[in-house]
């Protein structure tokens, strides 16, 4: 057996540096780490990480306990799910536990996670009146949350507002003229469950003739045997059934197949967003258990990043419903052999319009061709057709939207208007929407700076030594764009042969896009007046100069990438292993879905900018004033706003302007970024900075002199007169 002293011997070191190297502990130095690291590889040692866990001295502080009653539904899945996403994301390692609903067993966990020093526990507990199960546990240090079923007020909790969800489903069986309700709901031991009869019978008994309600409860003792008792010898089934649990579907199903002789009424039934069926008798409540997940992980990472400053008040959060899914898109009267010709920005959103528009010409019957150019080529396109009629409609950044004059394209009146913006985020309609005061754009796509990065080299104990030999700082995510560009030498294969990337990150030298945004990101961060104001906002020279130096020095150590005007060609060198961070648009970001699944174990990490100030992008739709086709390019427009059409379009990779849809369990499992996207869209810059500077036009003119700058041709002192005639000769 190879022991520490063995790998000691062989080093050259002392037991005890080879004990911090192992533990990832202790001051120990680069070159140490390294002769420590190669002896044990070379002697072929293994640790005992049961040995690990036996001391009772050592905390598992990375560990937190998921305590579920099951894993067979997919409310508990989904809310695991949603656990998993965060912890992972900072760090922890979920363990899970079932407790069957059984009292007993959860007693027996609460003890065995105690004993194991975890640092957290989150759990949907088997008993409300028995939570002092966990005393143990919060003895030790461990936060304690529980989910789903409402327990003491004292303790942290999070779950839904059952009883506005029993009013919003009263509410629809009164609109559907139902008399006859029967519900099959959980134990009414549970508060949450109580909350929503409550919430139902009140709705049920405002009118002037107060509705039938009969309520049966099921567990999984009498799970098979609870709905039968509705339908056995009754002369008058229930005119509508409504299920707490989509979990009773089958069995309800099943109970009107062996005890009744008349069809089985139409079905509400509260289920997780990720549960679809194609039976018109079911309405599906949907209630996104995945974020519940997410919001009870978010809560507990909280107290864990401040254990010194816990709040005395309770983390108690109620969040609300998805609810019923909106109505199906209805299209007025269009001729069926019109067809439209559409102008396209090359993105993942207008990759994935187009993959789902067959199903818009099939149908509606009308034709669709699409032209795609390269961002930076759309404005100037846009103004042609404004006078050629070569096209019927356009997405056009948000950014140009402040450069036309409110001639060239159709205007929406106001119903028409709020039926293609509703439930939009009322920031992106605000930036997305107007051209010259008028509602003649409707939102399409989002997108907003994110920094990914990969967390296996920036956790690296070897790469953090030297990071910290070199510069007498912690390797950490950037907190401001000079830490970035000392983290980007550091990662430059040319300064540190060491380093296991060609560079930090890279710069894409013939994307007047991406050039452009690398500046004002740099800008805006270095600007003393951080508020942008049309006409009252002026230039700030010394700002201009830092952002100048800042990208003078990063392109010594970028990766140099050259023709390719594509936005997201910087994203490419990072999904392919040659550099270790990048800046990149939300919108051009799908791509790392493979990467974070697949290339690096999950180990992607993804944050706000240096600096934290960030800009929002994407683009809206439009159409031309001058094109024949005005009624077909509306029914289009109406189809892709539609909220199921903005969903599909995000799980195939586009950006949706609805915050819905940052809920969908399916769609944060793919892009678990998404999680940061609704925070991070508050404290962005949107519309105010294009209101202030031409966007287009300080594209086409910085891009020789950013060239020259990043590559070292002149420097910032010698850039910057002219820098500023453009940046002044683009204000607005």
């Amino acid at each position: 057996m190879i022991t520490v002293k063995d790998i000691a011997r062989l080093a050259g070191v002392s037991q005890g540096t080879v004990s911090n190297v192992l533990n990832n502990r202790g001051n120990v130095s680069a070159e140490k780490i390294q002769r420590v690291t190669a002896a044990a590889k070379q002697l072929g040692y293994v640790a005992n990480a049961q040995a690990k866990q036996l001391r009772r001295d050592i905390a598992l502080s990375n560990h937190v306990a998921i305590i579920l009653p099951n894993i067979d539904e997919n409310r508990y899945c989904a809310f695991f799910n949603g656990i998993k996403l965060l912890l992972e994301e900072g760090g922890y390692t979920p363990l899970l536990f079932v407790t069957d609903d059984s009292p007993y067993k959860e007693e027996q966990i609460a003890t065995h996670v105690a004993e194991m020093r975890v640092c957290g526990i989150i759990t949907v507990p088997s008993s409300i009146s028995h939570t002092d199960f966990y005393q143990d546990a919060r003895n030790s240090g461990a936060e304690v949350f529980f989910a789903f079923r409402s327990t003491n007020p004292s303790h942290n909790f999070v779950g839904f507002d059952f009883y506005s969800i029993g009013q919003d489903i009263g509410a629809y069986v009164l609109s559907k003229n139902y008399h006859r309700v029967a519900v099959i709901s959980d134990p009414e031991c549970y508060p949450e469950n109580r909350d929503f009869i409550r919430g139902l019978r009140e709705t049920l008994q405002s009118v002037p003739v107060p509705l039938s309600l009969e309520i049966k409860t099921a567990d999984w003792l009498n799970i098979s045997v609870s709905p039968v008792d509705f339908f056995e010898g009754s002369s008058e089934p229930p005119d509508v059934i409504i299920l707490t649990n989509s979990f009773f579907l089958p069995k309800v199903h099943l109970a009107f197949s062996v005890a009744s002789i008349t069809a089985c009424p139409p079905i509400i039934a509260i289920c997780g967003d990720n549960i679809t069926t194609e039976d018109p008798g079911i309405m599906r409540y949907r209630l996104d258990y995945l974020h519940v997940g997410i919001q009870t992980a978010h809560g507990l990472l909280s107290r864990l990043a401040h254990p010194s400053s816990k709040p005395a008040a309770p983390h108690r959060q109620l969040l609300r419903a998805t609810g019923f899914p909106p109505a199906p898109v209805s299209f007025s009267p269009v001729r069926r052999h019109a067809k439209l010709r559409i102008l396209l920005s090359k993105s993942e959103s207008s990759a994935a319009l187009q993959r789902i528009t067959p199903a818009f010409v099939s149908k509606t019957g009308i034709e669709v061709e699409f032209v795609e150019l390269l961002p930076s080529e759309v404005y100037p396109e846009s103004l042609r057709s404004a006078q050629t009629k070569q096209f019927d409609l356009v997405r056009n950044n948000m950014s140009c939207l402040p450069l036309f004059s409110g001639e060239d394209f159709y205007t929406f009146d106001q119903a028409e208007f709020e039926q293609y913006t509703a439930g939009m985020l009322p920031r992106i309609i605000k930036d997305f929407s107007y051209i010259a005061g008028k509602p003649q754009a409707i939102p399409f796509d989002i997108g907003i700076d994110m920094f990914v990065y990969r967390k296996d080299l920036f956790e690296n104990r070897l790469l953090q030594r030297m990071y910290f030999e070199q510069t007498g700082e912690s390797l950490s995510v950037p907190a401001t764009f000079d830490q970035f560009e000392r983290i980007l030498r550091f990662f430059d294969r040319d300064m540190n042969p060491q380093s296991p990337v060609q560079a930090g990150s890279g710069v894409n030298l013939d994307s007047p896009t991406e050039l452009n945004s690398s500046f004002f990101l740099r800008y805006m961060n270095y600007v003393e007046n951080k508020r942008f104001q049309r006409g009252k906002t002026g230039v700030e020279e010394s700002a201009v100069l830092q952002a100048l130096r800042n990208m003078h020095t990063c392109g010594k150590y970028a990766l140099p990438i050259r023709g390719k005007r594509w936005v997201g060609a910087t994203l490419d060198a990072f999904i392919s292993g040659q550099t270790a961070f990048e800046v990149v648009f939300l919108n051009y970001a799908s791509n790392i879905a493979h990467l974070q699944k697949n290339i690096y174990g999950g180990k992607v990490g993804y944050t706000t900018v240096p600096g934290g100030i960030s800009y929002i992008t994407g683009g809206s739709f439009s159409i031309f004033k001058n094109s024949t086709e005005i009624e077909a390019a509306k029914a289009f427009i109406r189809w892709i706003s539609s909220f199921p059409q903005s969903e599909l379009l995000t799980l195939y990779g586009g950006l949706s302007p609805y915050a819905d849809v940052y809920r969908n369990s399916e769609i944060l499992m793919q892009y678990p970024w998404y999680t940061h996207l609704l925070e991070n869209l508050e404290t962005a810059q949107g519309r105010e900075i294009w209101d202030v500077f031409n966007q287009n036009r300080c594209q086409m003119l910085q891009l020789p002199l950013l060239q020259s700058i990043v590559q070292g041709q002149c420097t910032p002192e010698e850039t910057l007169p002219q820098m500023m005639q453009i940046l002044h000769s683009s204000l607005l």
